[in-house]
């Protein structure tokens, strides 16, 4: 009889134990897939406004249902382990359900247009200028960007236009892309582009530090002002949104 109770006590002690093991891992599994959701999401949108970007181009707007598919799937399958969680999965159920719907629409409408029944019509016509035959799409993507920031108008002549001293962000930090944004911004405008090794000299170690990790607040502007003797300095920031099927 005690060696019965014994085995008893020993396995609602195990049970104790496991349970909370067998939570935290439930737990860790939604938000990986909550992860994977907010990213496929993320891409669906990407092509959504790509495709707008692009004459109202079908290709790019099926491209983005297939995403918003995936995203039902995963909703479908995920299991909210708290309030957040149900949270997280109501909101963006709505948010599904409505972006379905505009992409319903512009499908029925863009298929009647020559983009949307010839899949090489932009090619044809020679007005797809996101396609090039050797690049980084990286960089194509940043030059394209600085070549709208450099014509902006600010206030009344061209941002390109205007003698700066100018610093580079780019988040998150690549030290290619980087290079880029230096080369064009050098090349296609009067700014003169404070290089990595200069802005080094400039901050002390533990400013430079805090710079290569993406922060800028005035102690370090003002230092670069006073070490070029200006009162005003450019700032070029360029973010990654998205990498999508690349």
């Amino acid at each position: 009889m005690f060696k019965l109770r014994s085995v008893i006590l020993t396995s609602f002690i195990l049970a104790i134990f496991c349970f909370p093991v067998l939570q935290k891992n439930s737990t860790a599994q939604t938000d990986i897939q909550k992860e994977k959701i907010s990213r496929y999401y993320n891409h669906a949108n990407t092509y959504y406004w790509y495709g707008r970007e692009r004459s109202n181009n079908l290709h790019e707007f099926l491209q983005s249902k297939r995403y918003l598919d995936s995203v039902s799937i995963l909703l479908e399958n995920m299991e909210p382990q708290n309030p957040q969680d149900k949270t997280f999965k109501d909101s963006l159920s709505q948010d599904l359900q409505d972006f379905y719907q505009t992409i319903d629409a512009m499908e029925e409408i863009c298929i009647e247009n020559a983009n949307g029944r010839i899949p090489m019509y932009h090619g044809f016509t020679d007005d797809n200028k996101d396609y090039e035959v050797i690049d980084d799409v990286g960089e194509t993507g940043i030059e394209l960007v600085l070549e709208r920031l450099l014509a902006k108008p600010f206030p009344f002549k061209h941002v390109g236009d205007q003698v700066y001293y100018s610093i580079i962000q780019i988040t998150p930090y690549d030290r290619v892309h980087e290079e880029v944004i230096h080369q064009y911004v050098s090349s296609h405008s009067n700014h003169y582009v404070v290089s990595r090794h200069e802005m080094n000299k400039i901050l002390p170690d533990s400013l430079f530090d805090a710079f290569s990790q993406g922060i800028l607040n005035n102690d370090m502007l003002n230092r670069i002002a006073k070490h070029y003797n200006t009162d005003k300095l450019g700032l070029v920031k360029v973010r990654l949104n998205d990498v999508v099927d690349g």
